[in-house]
C-alpha cells in the first residue's frame, strides 16, 4: 500500500469513528432530555420537616439515657 492511500484510509476511519461518536451522544442527551421530562411531570411528594432542635433533643436525651443504663 502506498503511503498516500493508508493516510487517506485513516481519515476515513477518523471520519467514521467522530461521527458514530457524535451520533451516540447526539442519542443520549435527547434520551436523557426525554427521560428528565418524564420524571419532572411526576407529582413530587410532600417533605414533612421537623424542628431541628427537637430532633437534637431527642437524640441527646437518647444518648444520655442509654449512657446512664450501661
Amino acid at each position: 500500500m502506498e503511503v498516500e492511500t493508508m493516510i487517506y484510509e485513516g481519515l476515513y476511519l477518523m471520519l467514521i469513528g467522530m461521527g458514530f461518536v457524535i451520533s451516540f451522544l447526539t442519542l443520549l442527551v435527547l434520551i436523557l432530555n426525554l427521560l428528565e421530562k418524564l420524571v419532572s411531570n411526576q407529582a413530587t411528594p410532600e417533605l414533612v420537616t421537623q424542628n431541628p432542635e427537637a430532633t437534637l433533643t431527642a437524640v441527646i436525651t437518647a444518648a444520655i439515657k442509654q449512657h446512664r443504663q450501661t
